[in-house]
């Protein structure tokens, strides 16, 4: 890394206190900025004497007021006073380490505002000074990045790990940019983060320390994992030199970005309960850490609140979710606003009553995507709040029994979703196809009760939606039905179904013949959600086998599955399993 005697030191500090050690003499740049990169709410207190009103030491101070009180643009704009200033003060020398900090930082501002597009002007602009440029589209991003995945692959095979090459100053500087940029972008854009981190995985792993290593390692882990199957053996040998390195480092740092890394196969391999487990172990990692950990520990809290609405921990669910959005609330925050109101978190908002209102407000913060074109990547790509904000939209419209709402929703986003790959990724997918399944098979079960109505409810939604009629629906939900049979994943069994058991339902599940498969596929979905601990599920397949047998083996099903539901605080029972079990009649 660069030498401290090209970094003045800074003395910028909490309360008169210095930063965390990420600041000090000995840190190289990356550390400087990640620390700086994840700084919030706090006062800036300058040592020595008060800076001069339009030095750059008393514009970030204003920048620090501004975003301390959640006013982002604001915020934004004094950061990039004060990184011009500090340009001034340097002699306009080249992009010196103050200014290159200051001006992430109001990438940071910007996206913390959840303005996308203004995030993306100034970290363009850092980019192109720092000489990287970047793909024009989405496919080109992923293509790139696939390339230089399998590149680094190959060397890591032919080659080894050990080699350390020469670097200069400006290189160190690229490095310490690409790894930092892809941490801000990383919970907005992850296809955008991928391509910056692929690119900072090979300098790093040729001319970085063994933290470095062990953090890009990580990540490259992560991405590949979620991929699938091409890579499960590089997978497991990354994480095992992973291991190795946190082991030999003994930071905390380190195990805590390990133990994301594992966090994020299990997740993908719909291992849920160990997934929790080792999300639990780097939220606590990365919470030793302070501010330099809390980017990563949001990300690692995340993923958790999705395995566990899955695996039923609705109670665990809501308490947690709450305690995020009362802090995101003070802290102005609306990136983590987002994070706690939308995605499968939005199961445990229902299940307390409270999912339309925070829909509501979370679509008031956010607004609508962008409507996906070509070429204008990554100014205006699909975003992974809108991704996880029509996950709760679908939640809510099947919950209220609006099934044209989800299935509008779903139509609007498709396009954008696939060119951001997203229905291709492992578990993320899976939850796509299974929601969209899930929306086709409530619309034809209106269709079964008044078609007149849920064609003009189509119309109403949108113009996209009106198109489709009772045939094409079920024809659609066959098509996810296939892939739901070519997941690898251990949870698409169960999910497959109990989908499958709904479409046989609604294909002609009164003939006796039909009723028969229709109850075993009901009792397989029981049974293979029971193996994977999925226990939310599973009472919902137990509540339609229920009412499907009918009598009194039937009412003991429905009571069981209900009495579970309402121990964990669900409010309406058969409208939540309705939602997640359609074709049935449960609401």
């Amino acid at each position: 890394m660069r030498s401290s005697a090209s970094f003045p030191e800074l003395t910028i500090g909490t309360e008169g206190a210095p930063l965390a050690s990420g600041l000090n003499r000995e840190a190289g740049l990356g550390e400087r900025v990640d620390a700086l990169a994840s700084t919030r709410d706090r006062r800036c207190v300058v040592s020595g004497p008060v800076p001069a009103a339009n030095s750059s030491e008393a514009l970030e101070q204003r920048a620090e007021q501004s975003a301390g009180a959640g006013e982002w643009t604001r915020a934004a704009r004094e950061y990039l006073d004060a990184a011009a200033a500090a340009r001034r003060e340097s002699g306009g020398k080249g992009l010196e380490a103050r200014e290159f900090e200051l001006r992430l930082r109001a990438v940071e501002a910007q996206l913390r505002g959840v303005d996308f597009a203004a995030a993306w002007r100034i970290q363009a602009a850092l980019l192109t000074d720092a000489d990287i440029q970047l793909p024009s589209s989405e496919t080109r991003a992923r293509l790139a990045a696939t390339w230089r995945r399998a590149r680094f692959l190959l060397r890591q095979e032919l080659a080894g790990e050990d080699s350390r090459g020469p670097h200069d100053i400006a290189q160190s500087q690229r490095q310490a940019l690409l790894w930092s940029a892809a941490r801000l972008w990383a919970p907005v854009d992850p296809n955008l983060a991928d391509v910056l981190r692929t690119r900072h995985l090979q300098a790093v792993m040729a001319r970085g320390n063994d933290s470095e290593r062990c953090r890009a390692l990580a990540c490259e882990v992560a991405m590949q994992a979620r991929v699938g199957l091409p890579f499960e053996r590089s997978v497991k040998k990354l994480l095992a030199r992973c291991d190795e390195l946190a082991a030999f480092s003994g930071e905390a740092s380190d195990a805590a970005w390990r133990d994301l890394a594992v966090a994020t196969r299990e997740f993908a391999g719909g291992r849920l309960r160990s997934c929790v487990e080792a999300c639990s172990s780097a939220i606590a990692g990365f919470a030793r850490l302070g501010e330099l950990g809390e980017a990563e520990g949001a990300r690692a809290t995340a993923l958790r609140g999705f395995a566990r609405a899955w695996l039923g921990e609705l109670d665990e669910l809501a308490t947690e979710l709450e305690g995020q959005l009362r802090e995101a609330t003070q802290r102005r925050d609306t990136l983590a606003e987002l994070e706690a109101l939308a995605g499968q978190g939005m199961i445990a908002w229902l299940a307390r009553g409270e999912g339309p209102q925070q829909l509501r407000r979370a679509k008031a913060l956010l607004g609508e995507p962008p409507a996906h074109a070509a070429g204008t990547w990554p100014g205006r790509g699909y975003r992974r709040p809108h991704y996880r904000q029509l996950v709760a939209a679908v939640h809510v419209a099947l919950y209220a029994g609006d099934p044209a709402t989800a299935w509008a929703e779903l139509l609007a986003h498709w396009r954008g979703l696939e060119a951001a790959f997203y229905p291709a990724m492992r578990t993320i997918g899976l939850e796509l196809h299974w929601a969209r399944a899930r929306a086709a098979l409530a619309l034809a079960e209106q269709f079964d009760r008044d078609a007149s109505l849920t064609r003009a409810r189509l119309h109403a939604a949108s113009e996209a939606a009106g198109a489709w009629d009772r045939a094409q629906l079920l024809a659609d939900v066959r098509e996810r039905l296939e892939g739901l049979r070519r997941d690898p994943s251990c949870l698409a069994p169960a999910i497959a179904c109990l989908i499958e058991a709904g479409l046989r339902n609604l294909e002609g599940g009164a003939r006796p013949a039909g009723q028969a498969e229709v109850r075993r596929l009901l009792d397989q979905a029981v049974r293979s959600f029971s193996a994977v601990d999925m226990q939310l599920h599973r009472s919902c397949a137990r509540l339609a086998l229920g009412e499907l047998l009918g009598g009194v083996e039937g009412s003991q099903l429905e009571a069981q599955a209900e009495a579970w539901l309402a121990a964990r605080g669900v409010a309406q029972p058969r409208r939540l399993a309705a939602s997640q079990a359609p074709g049935f009649a449960l609401a």
